[in-house]
This record gives C-alpha cells, sequence and structure tokens, in this order.
C-alpha cells in the first residue's frame, strides 16, 4: 500500500486542430475541452470574455483510490507511456506544430514523500513530447 493515493490526467493542447479525435485514438473518453476560437467560459457555462486560443483535450487516465492504493505514480507513468507509444507519431506531430501534452499528476498525501522516476521512463515520456506536471494536495 503506498503512503499517498493520486489521479493522473492526460492534457493536450494544439493551436489550432480540433483535439476530439484523441477520443477514438487512444481509446479514453475525455473529460473535457474546447477548440481554438470558441468563446471561453466556466465550467458550468457562465460566458467569459475572450475566446479559447488554443484547443484543449483532456482526460483523467488514473482516478479509482483503489489503483493508486496498489501501484506506484511509477508504474502507472510507465503503462500509459508504453500504451500511448503506439502513437508516437502522432503525439510528435501536435508538438511539432506547437502543442503540448503533459502528464498532470495530483498526488494526496499527509507527510513527506519521494517519487523516484527513471532516466530510462523519463527518456521514454520524453520521446513522446510529453512534459510532468505535479502537484501535492495535503
Amino acid at each position: 500500500m503506498n503512503p499517498y493515493t493520486y489521479v493522473i490526467s492526460l492534457r493536450v493542447k494544439h493551436p489550432t486542430q480540433d483535439l476530439s479525435y484523441l477520443d477514438s485514438l487512444l481509446e479514453i473518453k475525455a473529460k473535457g475541452g474546447w477548440l481554438a476560437g470558441e468563446q471561453r467560459m466556466t465550467p458550468k457555462g457562465t460566458i467569459l470574455d475572450g475566446r479559447y486560443t488554443d484547443s484543449y483535450w483532456y482526460s483523467v487516465i488514473t482516478n479509482d483510490p483503489e489503483e493508486s492504493d496498489n501501484i506506484d505514480i511509477e508504474t502507472s507513468l510507465e503503462e500509459w507511456t508504453n500504451k500511448l507509444s503506439t502513437h508516437s507519431a502522432e503525439l510528435n506531430r501536435i508538438t511539432n506544430e506547437g502543442g503540448t501534452i503533459e502528464y498532470f499528476i495530483w498526488i494526496y498525501c499527509d507527510r513527506n514523500l519521494g517519487i523516484d522516476i527513471s532516466p530510462n521512463l523519463m527518456k521514454n515520456i520524453s520521446s513522446l513530447g510529453i512534459s510532468l506536471g505535479v502537484v501535492c494536495d495535503p
């Protein structure tokens, strides 16, 4: 059992392209997103000033508390990186066109902890053009 729980989201931005096709390509359902040029709004639908400058797509890829209890962050990242590697050409195209791809990790813990991501895993994540964002929440 891990001394923490976590949630990992996959976040993708692109300057112009509609990213909704990622649902079928990656075989995961989007949790949210928008198109470049659409009116900005809050998650509840309240209209905000301006328009979105980039298209955005995101999905929560690990959110089962039991999973985060039994599988450490490193193993989850490795499994998802292996799965996403079959789409490396498409992911690299997104980043080559000015887009970004990110694993965004929320860690929930009540004490200090360390996460060790091996050089090999960092290399594999990087080769897909994926960055890591980490937030710890006590």
